[in-house]
């Protein structure tokens, strides 16, 4: 059908990974919102989480966690984390992708982000923008996030800020945020005339406390 499902998944690196996973929406596999269940794993084995789709909607699982805790041998495991799904759409039911992306931990937040648009492939000189969409999650809702010094304002669901932008921001925060950027489907969500010219996609963006100034 037309209707794109989300998801993600976790992938285990050692033996004895113990998991817990508590989802936001109703889950293919009959989780329900808020609700934490514990998984095992071993090495290489790993753990899906389809969000439910009916006639009418489709789960979004945005916001859910998962948490490696102690296992068999009294070790939490690192693990690994994707999302995504089968059909990102934005703004108009015309096209549609696979989106995935492997997840940040929560350890790999930060508190400031740069940002840069799209820019159309066939422009000359490349210079003319596309309007992308980006979203900023929260872990705790009281975090106070400000776009180019300007507090930003409509957190939704106590986890995200949502803004569109034609040009590069400065995103910063007084607590851990993670940020991604999305990229149209349709010409409808640009305004202008000129294709996208590919296909939609997700980025979850690297905050400026993670960058390196040497590398050998």
């Amino acid at each position: 059908n037309d209707w794109g499902k989300n998801w993600f998944y976790v992938i285990a690196s050692e033996d004895n990974t113990r998991i817990q996973v508590t989802a936001t929406d109703t889950t293919q596999g009959g989780m329900l919102p808020g609700q934490t269940t514990i998984i095992n794993l071993n090495k290489g084995q790993l753990y899906n989480v389809f969000g439910k789709v009916s006639a009418e909607n489709e789960s979004d699982l945005t916001g859910s966690k998962i948490v490696s805790i102690a296992g068999a041998d009294g070790n939490c495991h690192p693990i690994a984390v994707f999302s995504g799904c089968s059909r990102l759409i934005l703004c108009t039911a015309d096209g549609g992708e696979v989106a995935q992306q492997q997840i940040f931990p929560a350890s790999a937040w930060g508190t400031r982000y740069l940002t840069f648009h799209s820019i159309i492939a066939t422009s000359n000189p490349l210079t003319t923008t596309f309007v992308n969409v980006f979203r900023v999650m929260v872990s705790d809702p009281s975090t106070i996030v400000k776009r180019n010094g300007a507090v930003l304002t409509g957190l939704q669901n106590n986890l995200f800020y949502e803004f569109t932008s034609t040009s590069g921001d400065y995103i910063e925060s007084d607590k851990p945020i993670l940020v991604c950027q999305y990229t149209h489907n349709s010409n409808e969500c640009t305004g202008n005339n000129m294709s996208p010219l590919g296909d939609p996609e997700m980025m979850f963006l690297p905050a400026i406390e993670q960058g390196i100034k040497k590398a050998t």
